[in-house]
């Protein structure tokens, strides 16, 4: 009898180390880039203070070089939990994402279904960028992709809004790369 004991604390000793030694590493962080293209004046009697012009932005909210429109490079990404960041995403199997991107020089939030509706806001606080499009399409087809935890689109905002500057619209249009998201 005191040999099956024996036996029994054995294993539960054995079963106990395989657990501590066997630990998953930690997933890697979140990263993306952006492409983005301000153009246009809105509907009549509005202007795009912003004027026409494009802008990338990659670690911590400093322009690095925007994605490739073909999604060979994602330029310098913004990583999460690197120089302040922090990027939260979901992108779903049903085609529905949201990421949340914060830097010290850029918020970004994009919600919404590939092929539907969505929304944009970005909010830069060094610059005049503040927008939020509410009309946004988003477009996955070649060369553009979309998988479970990772997504390149497309998006157009036609009539993006400042919302504490009356009369100011822009239409963006752009590219935007997310990875290592959630599912």
């Amino acid at each position: 009898m005191a040999r099956m004991d024996v036996a029994a604390v054995a294993a539960v000793v054995i079963s106990a180390l395989s657990a501590l030694g066997c630990s998953d590493p930690p997933e890697p962080p979140a990263r993306g880039g952006l492409k983005v293209q301000f153009s246009g004046t809105g509907q009549p009697g509005e202007t795009c203070t912003l004027g026409n012009q494009a802008t990338g932005y990659g670690v911590g909210g400093v322009e690095k070089g925007p994605p490739a429109d073909d999604g060979s490079d994602i330029g310098s990404p913004i990583i999460s939990g690197e120089e302040g960041t922090d990027i939260t995403c979901t992108v779903s199997k049903n085609h529905s994402f949201r990421a949340t991107i914060s830097a010290p020089n850029i918020s970004l939030d994009l919600r919404g279904t590939i092929g539907q509706s969505g929304s944009i806001s970005a909010y830069a606080p060094s610059s005049t960028l503040n927008v939020i499009g509410d009309r946004c399409t988003f477009d996955a087809t070649p060369p553009y992709a979309y998988y479970p935890g990772e997504m390149f689109i497309h998006f157009t905002c036609p009539g993006a809004r400042n919302p504490h500057t009356l009369g100011t619209a822009c239409d963006l249009s752009g590219n935007i790369v997310v990875l290592r998201c959630a599912q």
